[in-house]
C-alpha cells in the first residue's frame, strides 16, 4: 500500500470522526428543541440550540475539508425548495418593523432548515437514521407521559401550591412576580389539558401527532413480519433465523418485553394527545391513520389469512390497548379531564379560526410581496383584526398564511412546493427501500437523551428534577424502540403518512414558527428522504476549496449568532429580569 493510500485512508478516518461527532450534536439538539417551551422564541430563548446547530454544520464541514472534498446528499427539487424559504424569510427580516424579534425569528428559521439539511447529510445509513427516530419517539413518549401525570396527577398538586404560596411557587420556579411568564404560568394553571414541557396544549399535541402515527405504523409492520403471520409453510418464510421475523428473536426477555413496553408507549401517546382536546390533532391523527390503513390492509389481510393464532394475537393488541385507553379517557371525563366542550365549542372555534383568517388576509393583502418579518405578525394583525374578534394571536392558526404573512409570496409557495415535492418523492420510493431490519447507532442514540434533557433543562433555567424524570421515561422507550434489529421505524410512506397528519395540523393551528413543533416536520422530511434512497452515494460537488468555503461559512454564522444576536439577548433578558426583583423589592 502506498503512502498516498495510507494517507487517504487516515483522512477518511478523522472524516468519519468528525462526521459521528456531528450526528452526535445534532441528536443532542433535537431532543432538546421539545424540551422547552418554544412559543416565545421571538424573545431568543432558544438562540443557544441556534448556534450550536451551525457548530454541528462546522463539524460536518471539516470533515469535508480533512476528506479533501464536498459530499453533497440531496434531492434537487425539495432541497431548492428550502433554500428558497431561508432566502424569503431572511429578505423579509431585513424590511421588519421591529427588528429585533424578526432576526431571532429569522435566526430559528435559519437553525431550523439547517437541522434538514444536516440530517441530510448525517444520518444516511440506516442504525443512524433509525437512532434519531428513535431518540425524537422516545422524547414524545417521554412527554406524553409527562403530559399525562399533569392532567390526573401534577396540575392539581400545582394549583393547591400556588394557592397556598403564590411568590414561594414563583420563585421555585424561576419566574419574577409581575412577569409575562407568571402570566402564562397562571393561564396553564387554569387549564386542565396538559402541555408538558410547553406552554401550550396545542403545541404539545402537534409535537406528539406524528410520532404516534409512526409509533402505530411501526406496530402494524410487526404484525406484517410477525413470524406467526409468516410461518414455514406461508409464503415470505424461509428456513433457518429470518432477517424480516421477530425483531428480538433469540435475545431472551427483550423479544417478550419490546412489544409489551412498545404497546405501552403508544398507548401513552394517544391518551396524551386526546387529553389535549386539540381538535386539529385529531383530524390530523385520523388521516394519518386512514392513510396508513389504506396502505397495509391489503398485504396485512394477507399475511395474517394463513394463521388464525396471528389474527388472534393482533385483535387482542389492539382490543388491549383500545380498553385501556377507553378506560383512562372515561376516568378523564369522570374528573373533568375532558369534557362535552370538546364538541360543544367546535363549532365556535372553527369561528374563531375563520375571524383569524379572514383579517390576516387582509394582513397577506397589504405585505403581499416580502410580509411583515418573522415575529412581527402580531403588531401588524391588530391593524387588521376584526371588529367582533375577542382574541389577539400570535399566529393565525394557519401555516401556509403564517409563512406568507411574515415573508411573503415566495416564502409561501416555496414552503407549499418544499412539501409537495417531499411528499410526491417519499410516496414514489420503491418499497424495497424500506425492507430489512436495522440496529440503532447507540454512540448518537444514548448521548442524544442523556445530554439532550440536561442541555434543555440549562437553557430553560428548567427544574433539574424534571428532566432527570424525563430522561428515565426516555431511556425505557429507547430500550424497547432501539433494541436490537427492528422493523425501520421510518420508512418513505410511514414518513409520508406522519407528515400528512402533521400538515393537517397545522393548516388549523399553526405552529410552524415554533421551533418545538415545527422542527418535526423539516428532521422527519429529511429522514423520509434519506430512507426513499438509502443506496444512492452522497453527488461530489466540489473539492478542498468548496469545503472550504463551508467552513468558514458556518464559523461565520457561528462567530456572528454569539456576537450579534446571543451576547445582547442575554444582556438585555439580565437586566430586565434585575429591573423586575428592584421593582418587586
Amino acid at each position: 500500500m502506498g503512502k498516498r493510500d495510507r494517507a487517504g485512508q487516515t483522512h477518511d478516518a478523522v472524516a468519519g470522526r468528525l462526521e459521528l461527532l456531528a450526528a452526535m450534536l445534532g441528536a443532542i439538539l433535537v431532543v432538546a428543541r421539545p424540551a422547552f417551551a418554544s412559543e416565545d422564541a421571538e424573545t431568543g430563548s432558544g438562540l443557544v440550540i441556534v448556534a450550536l446547530w451551525f457548530i454541528v454544520a462546522f463539524l460536518w464541514a471539516a470533515g469535508q475539508l480533512v476528506r479533501g472534498e464536498l459530499r453533497w446528499a440531496g434531492n434537487r427539487t425539495s432541497d431548492v425548495a428550502a433554500a428558497l424559504v431561508a432566502v424569503a424569510i431572511v429578505a423579509a427580516a431585513a424590511r421588519a418593523d421591529t427588528p429585533r424579534p424578526a432576526v431571532n425569528m429569522a435566526a430559528e428559521w435559519l437553525a431550523l432548515l439547517a437541522s434538514y439539511f444536516l440530517v441530510r447529510q448525517l444520518f444516511r445509513d440506516a442504525a443512524r437514521r433509525r437512532a434519531l427516530v428513535v431518540a425524537l419517539l422516545s422524547t414524545a413518549v417521554a412527554l406524553a407521559a409527562y403530559g399525562v401525570y399533569q392532567a390526573f396527577w401534577g396540575l392539581d398538586a400545582i394549583r393547591a401550591g400556588y394557592a397556598r404560596d403564590p411568590l414561594g411557587s414563583l420563585r421555585s420556579l424561576g419566574i419574577e412576580p409581575g412577569s409575562p411568564e407568571q402570566e402564562l404560568f397562571e393561564n396553564r394553571l387554569r387549564s386542565h389539558e396538559p402541555f408538558a414541557t410547553f406552554a401550550l396544549a396545542n403545541s404539545l399535541a402537534g409535537f406528539l401527532l406524528p410520532w404516534t402515527i409512526l409509533a402505530i405504523g411501526h406496530g402494524v409492520s410487526r404484525a406484517l413480519r410477525s413470524p406467526r403471520a409468516t410461518g414455514p409453510d406461508t409464503p415470505g418464510s424461509s428456513r433457518g433465523p429470518r432477517r424480516g421475523g421477530a425483531p428480538f428473536a433469540g435475545r431472551g426477555w427483550l423479544a417478550t418485553a419490546a412489544p409489551a413496553g412498545q404497546a405501552v408507549a403508544v398507548l401513552l401517546l394517544l391518551t396524551c394527545l386526546m387529553l389535549t382536546q386539540s381538535r386539529t390533532a385529531y383530524a390530523g391523527l385520523a388521516i394519518g391513520l386512514a392513510c396508513l390503513v389504506g396502505s397495509v390492509v391489503t398485504p396485512l389481510r394477507n399475511a395474517l389469512r394463513p394463521s388464525r393464532a396471528a389474527t388472534a394475537w393482533l385483535l387482542a393488541g389492539v382490543l388491549f390497548v383500545a380498553t385501556c385507553l377507553g378506560v383512562a379517557l372515561f376516568v378523564a371525563v369522570q374528573r373533568g379531564k375532558v369534557d362535552e366542550k370538546l364538541l360543544t365549542q367546535a363549532p365556535r372555534s372553527l369561528a374563531f379560526r375563520w375571524q383569524y383568517w379572514r383579517a390576516t388576509a387582509g394582513l397577506v393583502r397589504d405585505h403581499f410581496w416580502i410580509g411583515t418579518g418573522p415575529g412581527n405578525f402580531r403588531d401588524h394583525y391588530l391593524r387588521y383584526k376584526l371588529a367582533d374578534s375577542s382574541e389577539e394571536i400570535v399566529d393565525p392558526h394557519n401555516f401556509l398564511l403564517e409563512v406568507w404573512a411574515t415573508s411573503g409570496i415566495v416564502g409561501a409557495l416555496a414552503m407549499l412546493a418544499f412539501l409537495a415535492f417531499g411528499l410526491r418523492r417519499l410516496l414514489a420510493a420503491p418499497e424495497a427501500s424500506a425492507r430489512g431490519e436495522a440496529g440503532a447507532d447507540w454512540r448518537i442514540l444514548a448521548p442524544a437523551g442523556l445530554l439532550g434533557f440536561l442541555l434543555a433543562a440549562v437553557v430553560s433555567d428548567a427544574d433539574i428534577g424534571l428532566a432527570l424524570a424525563l430522561l428515565l421515561t426516555w431511556l425505557a422507550a429507547a430500550l424497547v424502540f432501539g433494541a436490537g434489529r427492528q422493523r425501520p421505524l421510518a420508512s418513505p410512506r410511514m414518513v409520508a403518512w406522519a407528515l400528512a397528519g402533521v400538515t393537517v395540523h397545522l393548516l388549523g393551528a399553526g405552529g410552524i414558527g415554533m421551533p418545538g413543533v415545527a422542527q418535526t416536520l423539516w428532521v422527519l422530511m429529511a429522514l423520509g428522504l434519506n430512507a426513499a434512497e438509502p443506496d444512492g452515494e452522497p453527488a461530489r460537488v466540489g473539492g478542498r476549496g468548496a469545503s472550504a468555503l463551508v467552513l468558514a461559512a458556518a464559523g461565520a454564522a457561528f462567530l456572528g449568532l454569539v456576537t450579534g444576536l446571543l451576547e445582547p439577548v442575554a444582556r438585555a433578558q439580565a437586566a430586565i429580569s434585575t429591573g423586575r426583583l428592584l421593582a418587586a423589592r
